[in-house]
């Protein structure tokens, strides 16, 4: 008969055997639940995107090296896109420029994934 590990022990060893990270998850930093609306240019060479060149996208969240939002229009991954971010009160409106790292359909439109080419300031 196996010998019985309490609910401490257990706890231990499973805890132990999960990785910090998964190898799925990519982000290095966390990412924040955010609202409202900002505008991406598409600088991509394909026919859709000539056809769509800028478009409002609503903001799901937002880290450091990235965001996720719901766009009208899909995006193809690897697509380079450039997010402006108006001016709010007396703060500064803000633009990034990234890349698409995924485009997956949603009831309400396409669910993108941008990484941002260099890292918000903390």
């Amino acid at each position: 008969m196996p010998p019985t590990l309490t609910h401490t022990e257990a706890q231990t060893t499973a805890d132990e055997q999960l990785p910090e990270t998964y190898a799925f998850d990519r982000r290095h930093s966390a990412r924040h639940t955010v609202s409202g609306r900002v505008t991406v240019q598409r600088h991509d060479h394909d026919p859709a995107a000539y056809q769509h060149p800028i478009c409002s996208v609503e903001l799901c969240d937002m880290g450091h090296g990235g965001m996720a939002a719901v766009s009208d229009v899909a995006m193809a991954p690897n697509e380079l896109v450039e997010i402006y971010f108006p001016a709010h009160g007396a703060e500064q409106g803000l633009d990034l420029r990234g890349r698409v790292v995924r485009c997956i359909p949603t009831h309400g439109g396409y669910r993108v994934a941008i990484a941002f080419d260099t890292q918000l300031a903390a």
